[in-house]
């Protein structure tokens, strides 16, 4: 975990799911972020997202962006 004065940087857990598919399946989110827009449903991305989760991938390491209250 990394933590700044206004943010801090953690693992991704199950439950950040519905907010990472909300963020890719929003077309001006997605664009900003420079990945494909999402077009499965939740529940298929929610079993991939489990998996990711799961079992990391060696070359990857995604982290969830925490808004710290100052």
């Amino acid at each position: 975990m990394i933590t700044g004065t206004k943010i801090k940087l953690r693992d991704k857990r199950p439950t950040d799911a519905l907010d990472d598919y909300t963020w890719r399946t929003d077309l001006e989110l997605a664009q900003l972020d420079a990945t494909p827009l999402l077009t499965i449903t939740f529940p298929q991305y929610l079993s991939d997202y489990a998996s990711e989760v799961r079992y990391p991938s060696p070359t990857r390491r995604p982290f969830a962006v925490e808004t710290l209250d100052v």
